[in-house]
């Protein structure tokens, strides 16, 4: 079996219908399609992904604002998972930030995603806070990350 090269694209509004059908299927609060298109078409909303063939299998969609992404959603398909896929989407994020000479990223993370957090802390976020009963649906707490550009 040959080993398959991950290639990251930059998604666009063509991809929303796609895009919000994985999210649907991942998060109980999702972005429709059109939010998805709108945002990607206005650059209020970026997202990079991993296709097989023409289907989305792995996602990362954010924001970047004044310097700072603030990552809203990543997932990856569960029969692609534990094979490096959300590791390279955040790398691309951290390249992204670099590249348009921004200085950090946040995102929220669920107080009992554990893995979850363990592949921030490998690309370097680091836990500066939590936010009290943050998801509506479930009351749970959400911990704060960040991660900055070394300079």
């Amino acid at each position: 079996m040959s080993k398959k090269i991950i290639e990251i694209i930059s998604l666009n509004e063509n991809d929303a219908e796609k895009l919000s059908e994985l999210e649907a299927s991942f998060f109980s609060s999702f972005w429709t399609a059109d939010q998805f298109a709108r945002g990607l078409k206005k650059k209020a909303l970026y997202a990079f992904g991993i296709k097989d063939l023409e289907e989305i299998i792995a996602y990362i969609a954010f924001s970047y604002i004044d310097g700072t992404v603030e990552i809203f959603n990543i997932a990856t398909k569960s029969m692609h998972r534990n094979i490096g896929m959300g590791k390279n989407l955040l790398l691309c994020v951290q390249n992204f930030v670099k590249e348009n000479k921004g200085q950090k990223i946040l995102l929220d993370v669920r107080e009992t995603n554990y893995t979850a957090q363990r592949l921030y802390e490998r690309v370097g976020f680091v836990q500066i806070g939590k936010r009290k009963k943050y998801y509506s649906d479930t009351g749970e707490d959400a911990l704060i990350y960040d991660w900055n550009v070394i300079s």
